[in-house]
């Protein structure tokens, strides 16, 4: 298993959490409107505003770049599936960006408390 490098205030952590969360709540929150163009068209916008922020937190230094590569890449996944109308993908990718970040954010209070 590869270390994770992380350096960073809990206010950086705590902000890339809450965007992420905000795109999973808006999708999970609109699943009934998933065939309407204008609710696409508003996760699609979540996500890429969440992959900029995320992509500038790594190349601050604040997470490690693979881990923001992966968190990128299962936005863009969730962006595809929720534009291609499947249900039960967004449920289940959403559910574990979900879990990841709840982790993440969990461990690395308790590292950055230290």
């Amino acid at each position: 298993m590869q270390r994770v490098r992380i350096h960073g205030s809990r206010a950086a952590l705590r902000k890339i959490h809450s965007i992420v969360t905000d795109v999973i709540r808006l999708v999970m929150a609109n699943l009934e409107r998933i065939r309407d163009r204008q609710t696409q068209y508003q996760v699609q916008l979540r996500c890429a505003r969440a992959i900029v922020v995320i992509q500038y937190q790594a190349d601050r230094g604040v997470i490690d770049r693979r881990l923001a590569s992966k968190i990128i890449s299962d936005l863009r996944t969730l962006s595809d599936a929720f534009t291609r109308m499947r249900t039960e993908d967004v449920r289940r990718i959403a559910s574990n960006i979900r879990l990841l970040m709840d982790g993440l954010v969990a461990y690395l209070y308790n590292v950055l408390r230290g």
